[in-house]
Protein backbone atom coordinates (compact mmCIF):
# COMPACT_ATOMS: atom_id res chain seq x y z
CA UNK A 1 0.00 0.00 0.00
CA UNK A 2 2.75 2.42 1.01
CA UNK A 3 4.65 1.63 -2.19
CA UNK A 4 1.54 2.40 -4.27
CA UNK A 5 1.07 5.73 -2.50
CA UNK A 6 4.73 6.65 -3.01
CA UNK A 7 4.53 5.82 -6.71
CA UNK A 8 1.34 7.88 -7.07
CA UNK A 9 2.99 10.90 -5.43
CA UNK A 10 6.10 10.63 -7.59
CA UNK A 11 4.00 10.22 -10.71
CA UNK A 12 1.79 13.23 -10.06
CA UNK A 13 4.10 15.66 -8.29
CA UNK A 14 5.22 17.31 -11.54
CA UNK A 15 3.33 18.25 -14.72
CA UNK A 16 3.18 15.84 -17.65
CA UNK A 17 5.52 18.00 -19.74
CA UNK A 18 7.09 20.93 -17.94
CA UNK A 19 9.69 23.62 -18.55
CA UNK A 20 12.88 22.82 -16.65
CA UNK A 21 14.38 25.80 -14.81
CA UNK A 22 16.88 26.34 -11.99
CA UNK A 23 13.87 26.71 -9.68
CA UNK A 24 12.48 23.20 -10.23
CA UNK A 25 15.58 21.19 -11.17
CA UNK A 26 16.15 20.07 -7.58
CA UNK A 27 12.64 18.62 -7.44
CA UNK A 28 13.22 16.50 -10.54
CA UNK A 29 16.56 15.37 -9.11
CA UNK A 30 14.88 14.29 -5.87
CA UNK A 31 12.22 12.33 -7.75
CA UNK A 32 15.02 10.33 -9.34
CA UNK A 33 13.22 9.25 -12.52
CA UNK A 34 15.09 9.42 -15.83
CA UNK A 35 14.72 12.88 -17.34
CA UNK A 36 13.89 13.32 -21.04
CA UNK A 37 15.05 16.77 -22.15
CA UNK A 38 13.94 18.61 -25.26
CA UNK A 39 16.28 21.54 -25.81
CA UNK A 40 14.59 24.26 -27.87
CA UNK A 41 14.68 28.05 -27.92
CA UNK A 42 11.96 29.63 -25.78
CA UNK A 43 11.12 32.04 -28.62
CA UNK A 44 10.98 29.33 -31.29
CA UNK A 45 7.54 29.71 -32.95
CA UNK A 46 7.27 25.91 -33.21
CA UNK A 47 8.01 25.26 -29.53
CA UNK A 48 4.44 25.03 -28.24
CA UNK A 49 3.39 22.81 -31.13
CA UNK A 50 6.37 20.49 -30.61
CA UNK A 51 5.82 20.23 -26.85
CA UNK A 52 2.12 19.51 -27.35
CA UNK A 53 2.91 16.76 -29.88
CA UNK A 54 5.11 15.04 -27.26
CA UNK A 55 2.42 14.98 -24.57
CA UNK A 56 0.93 11.60 -25.65
CA UNK A 57 4.43 10.09 -25.49
CA UNK A 58 4.97 11.58 -22.04
CA UNK A 59 1.61 10.18 -20.92
CA UNK A 60 2.54 6.67 -22.15
CA UNK A 61 5.66 6.70 -19.97
CA UNK A 62 4.32 8.62 -16.98
CA UNK A 63 5.80 7.30 -13.75
CA UNK A 64 8.83 5.90 -15.59
CA UNK A 65 10.33 8.93 -17.36
CA UNK A 66 9.78 12.64 -16.69
CA UNK A 67 9.56 14.89 -19.75
CA UNK A 68 10.76 18.49 -19.80
CA UNK A 69 11.70 21.17 -22.28
CA UNK A 70 14.52 23.60 -21.56
CA UNK A 71 15.48 26.93 -23.12
CA UNK A 72 18.37 26.13 -25.45
CA UNK A 73 19.36 29.79 -25.71
CA UNK A 74 20.01 30.09 -21.98
CA UNK A 75 21.26 26.57 -21.32
CA UNK A 76 23.17 25.59 -24.45
CA UNK A 77 26.28 24.78 -22.41
CA UNK A 78 24.23 22.44 -20.26
CA UNK A 79 23.12 20.64 -23.42
CA UNK A 80 26.77 20.03 -24.27
CA UNK A 81 27.36 18.61 -20.79
CA UNK A 82 24.64 16.05 -21.63
CA UNK A 83 26.62 15.03 -24.73
CA UNK A 84 24.45 16.90 -27.22
CA UNK A 85 26.07 18.83 -30.10
CA UNK A 86 24.45 22.03 -28.86
CA UNK A 87 24.28 23.56 -32.30
CA UNK A 88 21.06 22.57 -34.06
CA UNK A 89 17.93 22.96 -31.98
CA UNK A 90 15.76 21.18 -31.05
CA UNK A 91 17.87 18.39 -29.56
CA UNK A 92 16.77 15.49 -27.35
CA UNK A 93 18.50 13.45 -24.63
CA UNK A 94 17.57 11.16 -21.74
CA UNK A 95 19.56 11.33 -18.51
CA UNK A 96 19.44 8.61 -15.87
CA UNK A 97 19.58 10.74 -12.73
CA UNK A 98 20.51 7.76 -10.55
CA UNK A 99 23.93 7.39 -12.16
CA UNK A 100 24.21 10.38 -14.53
CA UNK A 101 24.33 8.19 -17.65
CA UNK A 102 23.32 10.04 -20.82
CA UNK A 103 21.44 8.78 -23.88
CA UNK A 104 21.25 11.41 -26.64
CA UNK A 105 19.08 10.95 -29.71
CA UNK A 106 21.30 10.63 -32.77
CA UNK A 107 21.96 14.13 -34.18
CA UNK A 108 21.02 12.97 -37.69
CA UNK A 109 17.49 12.15 -36.52
CA UNK A 110 14.83 14.84 -36.39
CA UNK A 111 13.37 15.59 -32.98
CA UNK A 112 9.74 14.72 -33.63
CA UNK A 113 7.00 12.65 -32.00
CA UNK A 114 7.73 9.46 -33.96
CA UNK A 115 11.50 9.44 -33.38
CA UNK A 116 11.19 10.35 -29.71
CA UNK A 117 8.51 7.71 -29.09
CA UNK A 118 10.66 4.99 -30.69
CA UNK A 119 13.75 6.16 -28.82
CA UNK A 120 11.97 6.08 -25.46
CA UNK A 121 10.73 2.53 -26.12
CA UNK A 122 14.23 1.35 -26.96
CA UNK A 123 15.65 3.12 -23.92
CA UNK A 124 13.19 1.51 -21.53
CA UNK A 125 13.90 -1.88 -23.12
CA UNK A 126 17.61 -1.41 -22.39
CA UNK A 127 18.52 -1.28 -26.06
CA UNK A 128 20.14 2.16 -26.15
CA UNK A 129 23.87 2.41 -25.42
CA UNK A 130 24.89 5.19 -23.08
CA UNK A 131 27.08 7.96 -24.43
CA UNK A 132 30.50 8.49 -22.87
CA UNK A 133 32.16 11.79 -23.67
CA UNK A 134 35.90 12.18 -23.22
CA UNK A 135 38.68 14.43 -24.38
CA UNK A 136 41.76 12.65 -25.77
CA UNK A 137 44.11 11.28 -23.13
CA UNK A 138 46.95 13.84 -22.86
CA UNK A 139 50.28 12.62 -24.17
CA UNK A 140 52.03 14.71 -21.53
CA UNK A 141 51.09 16.60 -18.38
CA UNK A 142 52.50 20.11 -18.21
CA UNK A 143 49.69 22.23 -16.78
CA UNK A 144 50.56 21.96 -13.10
CA UNK A 145 47.55 19.97 -11.99
CA UNK A 146 46.99 16.57 -13.59
CA UNK A 147 44.53 16.80 -16.49
CA UNK A 148 42.06 13.97 -16.01
CA UNK A 149 39.79 12.81 -18.85
CA UNK A 150 36.92 10.33 -18.77
CA UNK A 151 38.70 7.56 -20.65
CA UNK A 152 41.54 7.59 -18.12
CA UNK A 153 39.51 8.13 -14.94
CA UNK A 154 39.66 4.59 -13.56
CA UNK A 155 43.30 4.06 -14.53
CA UNK A 156 44.47 7.30 -12.93
CA UNK A 157 42.28 7.74 -9.86
CA UNK A 158 42.59 4.12 -8.76
CA UNK A 159 46.09 3.51 -10.14
CA UNK A 160 48.66 1.21 -8.52
CA UNK A 161 46.14 -0.53 -6.29
CA UNK A 162 44.60 2.79 -5.31
CA UNK A 163 47.67 3.80 -3.30
CA UNK A 164 47.48 7.57 -3.53
CA UNK A 165 45.19 10.24 -2.12
CA UNK A 166 43.45 12.30 -4.81
CA UNK A 167 42.17 15.88 -4.78
CA UNK A 168 39.96 16.50 -7.79
CA UNK A 169 38.34 19.60 -9.28
CA UNK A 170 35.46 19.35 -11.73
CA UNK A 171 35.14 22.64 -13.60
CA UNK A 172 33.39 24.35 -16.49
CA UNK A 173 35.64 26.40 -18.81
CA UNK A 174 33.16 29.30 -18.81
CA UNK A 175 32.65 29.33 -15.03
CA UNK A 176 33.75 32.55 -13.30
CA UNK A 177 34.25 30.83 -9.92
CA UNK A 178 36.48 28.26 -11.65
CA UNK A 179 38.61 31.02 -13.17
CA UNK A 180 39.01 32.54 -9.71
CA UNK A 181 40.09 29.16 -8.35
CA UNK A 182 42.55 28.41 -11.17
CA UNK A 183 45.73 30.00 -9.70
CA UNK A 184 44.92 28.59 -6.25
CA UNK A 185 44.42 25.09 -7.65
CA UNK A 186 47.63 25.49 -9.65
CA UNK A 187 49.55 26.26 -6.46
CA UNK A 188 47.92 23.32 -4.71
CA UNK A 189 48.89 21.13 -7.67
CA UNK A 190 52.52 22.08 -7.19
CA UNK A 191 52.20 20.20 -3.91
CA UNK A 192 51.61 16.91 -5.72
CA UNK A 193 53.83 13.99 -4.79
CA UNK A 194 53.79 10.25 -5.26
CA UNK A 195 51.45 10.15 -2.25
CA UNK A 196 48.97 12.87 -3.29
CA UNK A 197 47.59 13.53 -6.77
CA UNK A 198 46.05 16.95 -7.49
CA UNK A 199 43.93 16.72 -10.64
CA UNK A 200 41.27 18.61 -12.56
CA UNK A 201 38.66 17.56 -15.11
CA UNK A 202 36.63 19.60 -17.59
CA UNK A 203 33.19 18.31 -16.63
CA UNK A 204 31.65 19.68 -19.83
CA UNK A 205 33.92 17.63 -22.08
CA UNK A 206 34.32 14.56 -19.87
CA UNK A 207 31.68 12.32 -18.35
CA UNK A 208 32.30 11.07 -14.85
CA UNK A 209 32.07 7.26 -14.74
CA UNK A 210 28.91 6.18 -12.96
CA UNK A 211 31.05 3.79 -10.87
CA UNK A 212 32.63 6.82 -9.17
CA UNK A 213 29.33 7.77 -7.56
CA UNK A 214 29.92 11.49 -8.12
CA UNK A 215 27.23 13.97 -9.11
CA UNK A 216 28.30 17.41 -10.33
CA UNK A 217 25.49 19.96 -10.17
CA UNK A 218 27.58 23.12 -10.01
CA UNK A 219 31.07 24.41 -10.77
CA UNK A 220 33.59 24.10 -9.40
CA UNK A 221 32.91 20.84 -7.57
CA UNK A 222 35.83 19.75 -5.37
CA UNK A 223 36.29 16.18 -4.16
CA UNK A 224 38.88 14.21 -2.21
CA UNK A 225 39.45 10.46 -2.38
CA UNK A 226 41.54 8.92 0.39
CA UNK A 227 44.00 6.23 -0.66
CA UNK A 228 42.56 2.73 -0.60
CA UNK A 229 38.97 3.96 -0.88
CA UNK A 230 36.56 4.36 -3.79
CA UNK A 231 34.48 6.91 -1.88
CA UNK A 232 34.86 10.66 -2.43
CA UNK A 233 34.62 13.31 0.28
CA UNK A 234 33.09 16.71 -0.49
CA UNK A 235 35.29 19.76 0.02
CA UNK A 236 33.09 22.49 1.51
CA UNK A 237 35.62 24.82 3.11
CA UNK A 238 37.03 28.11 1.80
CA UNK A 239 38.53 28.18 -1.69
CA UNK A 240 41.84 29.28 -0.32
CA UNK A 241 45.21 27.54 -0.56
CA UNK A 242 45.95 26.94 3.10
CA UNK A 243 42.42 25.73 3.82
CA UNK A 244 42.83 23.18 1.02
CA UNK A 245 46.23 22.13 2.32
CA UNK A 246 44.77 21.61 5.80
CA UNK A 247 41.94 19.54 4.30
CA UNK A 248 44.37 17.26 2.46
CA UNK A 249 46.49 16.83 5.58
CA UNK A 250 43.43 15.97 7.67
CA UNK A 251 41.93 13.45 5.26
CA UNK A 252 45.05 11.88 3.75
CA UNK A 253 45.43 8.17 4.45
CA UNK A 254 49.12 8.56 3.62
CA UNK A 255 49.45 11.01 6.53
CA UNK A 256 51.21 13.71 4.56
CA UNK A 257 52.22 17.16 5.76
CA UNK A 258 52.94 20.21 3.63
CA UNK A 259 56.52 21.49 3.75
CA UNK A 260 58.02 24.57 2.14
CA UNK A 261 60.38 24.39 -0.82
CA UNK A 262 61.88 27.11 -2.99
CA UNK A 263 60.56 27.22 -6.54
CA UNK A 264 63.01 28.24 -9.29
CA UNK A 265 60.39 30.53 -10.90
CA UNK A 266 57.00 32.02 -10.04
CA UNK A 267 53.99 29.81 -10.52
CA UNK A 268 51.04 30.79 -12.67
CA UNK A 269 48.75 33.22 -10.86
CA UNK A 270 51.01 33.30 -7.81
CA UNK A 271 53.84 35.44 -6.49
CA UNK A 272 56.65 32.93 -6.80
CA UNK A 273 59.14 32.15 -4.06
CA UNK A 274 58.14 29.60 -1.45
CA UNK A 275 55.78 26.77 -2.34
CA UNK A 276 54.56 23.76 -0.43
CA UNK A 277 54.93 20.09 -1.23
CA UNK A 278 53.17 17.21 0.53
CA UNK A 279 55.68 14.95 2.24
CA UNK A 280 55.82 12.57 5.20
CA UNK A 281 54.62 13.74 8.62
CA UNK A 282 58.20 13.94 9.89
CA UNK A 283 58.97 16.90 7.61
CA UNK A 284 58.75 20.47 8.91
CA UNK A 285 55.13 21.62 8.53
CA UNK A 286 54.21 24.79 6.71
CA UNK A 287 52.92 27.66 8.91
CA UNK A 288 49.31 28.73 8.74
CA UNK A 289 48.41 31.55 6.37
CA UNK A 290 48.27 34.93 8.09
CA UNK A 291 45.33 35.92 5.87
CA UNK A 292 43.26 32.82 6.53
CA UNK A 293 40.26 34.95 7.57
CA UNK A 294 40.03 36.65 4.19
CA UNK A 295 36.55 36.21 2.73
CA UNK A 296 36.00 33.92 -0.25
CA UNK A 297 33.02 32.46 -2.01
CA UNK A 298 31.63 29.31 -0.46
CA UNK A 299 31.10 26.11 -2.38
Amino acid sequence: MQESITKFVITNLVPLFNELTPANFALYSELGLPLAYTFIEANNPKREQLVKSFEPVAKDHKGHVNFVWIDATKFGDYAKSLNLPGSNWPEFVIQDLSNQDKFPLEPKKDVNKHNVAEFIKLYRAGKVTKSVKSQPIPTKQDDGSYILVANAFEDVVYANNNHHDVSLEFYGPWCGHCKFLKPIWYNLACSSSDKVLIAKSDAIENNIPSTAGIQVQGYPTLKFKPAGSREFIDYDDERELYAMIAFVEKNSVNKVKAVKVELPKPVEGGEGGDQVVFDSEESEPVPEDEDKDTEHDEL
